[in-house]
């Protein structure tokens, strides 16, 4: 029971992936959180779950680019956390500590949105799905010669 909510949540999650910083106003993001709240909990309990399904997909069509862009925003987030330990556009620097003062934040300038192209959009989804162009080539090539000596 909790796992199949769990799952719907992650699913709903990475359609609806908004940030507060998106929204010109708190009241604006909270009503877009109920949004998703309802649709998580429509789903869930069973209530309208065809008339739910097809306002998900209306969504994901409509905002596909939107949502390629944070899914591969929060990709770069997770890898930079990971190697830099950098979060959220804030680092922790370590040279701090030697000079004895602990742990400097620093702030870094935040890049606005820019619209995306095709072939960007097409590079972010691959991105954010994990998969590089390099790996995604070697692929190819190893499923070709594997096919080759059937």
């Amino acid at each position: 029971m909790i796992e199949n909510e769990v799952a719907l949540r992650k699913r709903i999650g990475r359609i609806y992936n908004k940030r507060q910083s998106e929204f010109e106003s708190l009241l604006e993001y909270n009503d877009y959180l109920e949004e998703v709240e309802d649709i998580v909990f429509n789903i869930s309990e069973g209530i309208d779950v065809a008339t739910t399904e097809s306002r998900i997909a209306k969504y994901k069509k409509e905002n596909e680019e939107n949502i390629a862009f944070n899914q591969a925003n929060k990709a770069e987030m997770a890898r930079q956390w990971q190697g830099k330990s950098n979060v959220g556009g804030v680092r922790l620097q370590e040279d701090a500590a030697k000079q004895g003062a602990g742990t400097v934040m620093e702030e870094e300038a935040v890049q606005p949105i820019k619209p995306l192209s095709k072939m960007e959009l097409k590079a972010a989804l691959i991105y954010a799905g994990g998969y590089s162009e390099e790996s995604t080539r070697r692929r190819a090539i190893s499923e070709c010669y594997d096919t080759l000596f059937l």
